[in-house]
């Protein structure tokens, strides 16, 4: 039950509804929140980025799941891990724009342990989750560099 609720951190749609609620709030508390704002400029976009060059991987390289011919596996392929793309870019861009270095640290432990949920739940192989990680960690760091370049928040 642990790694089927943690696995949900690496998908799409549930950082998309936190990114809806963040934008939400932005707009109902602009003063609050807007130092926070980075969220919607650099978490999303990575996020998404990340999501859509792993979905054209897996297309492109049509690699099987390890649970192929179970009941519970699902239909898409393998290779590379979107949750660890997702995961690992969302926490990339999060920990480059915070100070506090426990969180940094808590915030790397939690995404790979959501990354290991996909092979503990026999969804991935480990190959799937290092190139997922890869792929989300420098999806991370362009995206980081190129707000960086252009002077947003």
């Amino acid at each position: 039950m642990f790694w089927e609720i943690i696995t949900a951190f690496g998908d799409i749609r549930v950082w998309l509804v936190i990114a809806l609620i963040f934008f939400t709030s932005l707009l109902i508390f602009p003063k609050k929140i807007k130092k926070y704002s980075w969220f919607i400029f650099k978490t999303v976009p990575a996020i998404i980025i990340g999501f859509i060059i792993t979905y054209i991987l897996k297309i492109l390289l049509k690699i099987p799941r390890p649970c192929l011919g179970l009941i519970s596996c699902p239909n898409s392929y393998s290779f590379p891990s979107s949750h660890a793309t997702v995961i690992f870019a969302a926490t990339t861009t999060i920990v480059l724009n915070q100070k506090n270095n426990y969180l940094r640290f808590a915030l790397i432990i939690f995404a790979i342990l959501v990354s290991l949920s996909r092979v503990i739940l026999d969804l991935h192989t480990i190959y799937d989750l290092i190139s997922g990680s890869i792929i989300g960690i420098v999806v991370g760091l362009l995206v980081q560099k190129i707000d960086e370049k252009m002077g947003k928040p």
